[in-house]
């Protein structure tokens, strides 16, 4: 099994401080033999991403689940 990451450039997000910013919205990961199996169990899983009005979905095949944690301020 693969494991991918889904995500959005549709919609809005903001910074701490409520200031809008351009980026991603991460709307989850999912597993699968290759993307569209990965989507599909994704969605069995997470229902209500159904009911969300996101147009433009894309996902990105993850090669570890190790996860790095950054810091700007050092």
């Amino acid at each position: 099994m693969n494991t991918f990451i889904f995500y959005t450039i549709d919609g809005f997000t903001f910074d701490i401080d409520g200031n809008p910013t351009e980026n991603c919205q991460i709307l989850g990961w999912g597993s699968g033999e290759d993307p569209q199996d990965a989507f599909s169990n994704f969605l069995k899983e997470n229902e209500y991403i159904l009911d969300l009005k996101f147009e433009d979905i894309r996902c990105q095949e993850l090669k570890r689940d190790k996860v790095y944690y950054l810091s700007i301020n050092g």
